[in-house]
């Protein structure tokens, strides 16, 4: 299973990113916000660093409006670009017409199998069910059963399945047992895999013993 970072930050995607273990960046309209980036912004910082594989989501219209930002954005990178859209109203329409127009799409804000069964209908490439968002509405089982939904429409028509509004190492577990593609994790939680204060004390006790050898 790929892991992305969901975060385009100046301090923690470089320190994050430089561990060389994540495949990919993902963004949306708050993330670019909070960093007071523009998508042309974000899309430089991530060539700086060698991060080829990104996601952008397109600013939400009528279908026609839709559709033109998303072929802007398409041209920004060259590299795995996927134009994030909403899997709602105009959304699925937008993500057909993209289709036929070659450029990538991932629909994102996934909380229902019928938002899921329509986004893959209408051809986008990754969906992307919000499990956190899910789980707080619905426990973990409904955020569970929700993701298995996805991942068999995903099998049996062709998209991928990428786990979005990850909180807790549970979330990306489930992710990991319905067979997601990927998940994309917030910054809290992917300094929580990089930095664990068990296994700092097994490393403690490592390093006593390499002293302790050294010493003899």
């Amino acid at each position: 299973m790929r892991l992305f970072l969901d975060t385009i930050d100046a301090d923690e995607l470089p320190a994050l990113w430089n561990h060389g273990a994540f495949h990919g960046v993902t963004t949306n309209p708050l993330i670019l916000a909070r960093a007071a980036l523009t998508a042309e912004q974000a899309v430089e910082r991530c060539r700086r660093l060698g991060i080829d594989r990104l996601f952008l989501q397109a600013a939400w219209g009528e279908t026609a409006a839709i559709v033109a930002e998303a072929e802007r954005l398409a041209a920004l990178l060259d590299g795995r670009l996927w134009i994030k859209i909403p899997a709602l109203e105009h959304g699925f329409a937008a993500i057909a017409a993209l289709r036929r127009a070659g450029i990538r799409t991932a629909a994102t804000a996934i909380l229902t199998l019928g938002q899921a069964l329509l986004a893959a209908e209408a051809g986008a490439d990754v969906l992307i069910p919000f499990v956190g968002r899910v789980a707080q509405a619905s426990g973990d089982e409904g955020a569970a059963r929700l993701l298995e939904d996805v991942r068999r429409i995903a099998g049996d028509r062709g998209p991928r399945m990428l786990v979005a509004s990850i909180k807790t190492e549970e979330h990306v577990r489930l992710a990991l047992r319905a067979g997601s593609w990927a998940v994309t994790l917030p910054p809290a939680v992917a300094r929580s895999f990089v930095t664990n204060p068990g296994a700092a004390g097994v490393l403690e006790q490592f390093r006593r013993a390499e002293q302790a050898g050294g010493d003899e």
